[in-house]
């Protein structure tokens, strides 16, 4: 993720994979496609922070916003093609099934998309981890550029330092 290339253009032929993680103050996605040897490469990071009546949500609620926000926010990517979202909370997998009529919503919200929810263990999803934990005031939009830094990639790198080094200041 530190090293070259950082982030990649988009192939249209590729397929598209979201990875999306929500923490009790945040969500976090990267959008990824497959280069020709088979690596995943970032295509994309976004993050955005949840407001005070969003924070009191139940985990569920939060993990299933935080796919209908991430397959928001790459919209433009997305329609009219498979991808696969992958999340660490195997109840937000079977989003489509939902009872709850907010979440119910949520689901008739991705009708228009072609995809599969995997579930994908919390070790293997340690890049959104880091995005969904670094709140940024101000970032209420699903415009993936952060107030306050540069650029997305040096919010990421800022977040992963301090998810994996949270004892540094």
């Amino acid at each position: 993720m530190c090293s070259a290339p950082t982030l990649a253009y988009p192939r249209r032929y590729r397929e598209n994979i979201v990875d999306c993680d929500a923490s009790e103050i945040a969500a976090g996605a990267v959008l990824m496609q497959k280069d020709e040897q088979q690596q995943e490469i970032v295509i994309q990071y976004a993050s955005y922070t949840f407001s005070d009546q969003e924070r009191s949500w139940t985990a569920m609620e939060r993990e299933a916003f935080a796919i209908v926000w991430a397959v928001s926010t790459f919209r433009s990517y997305l329609l009219g093609k498979h991808f696969v979202v992958r999340t660490d909370n195997s109840a937000a997998a079977t989003l489509k099934l939902a009872k709850q009529p907010k979440l119910q919503r949520w689901a008739m919200t991705l009708a228009e998309f072609d995809f599969e929810v995997r579930y994908r263990p919390g070790k293997w999803q340690t890049h959104v981890d880091a995005l969904s934990r670094l709140p940024v005031e101000g970032n209420r939009s699903t415009d993936s550029a952060i107030e306050g830094f540069p650029d997305a990639a040096s919010a990421f790198l800022i977040a992963y330092d301090q998810y994996i080094h949270p004892s540094l200041p």
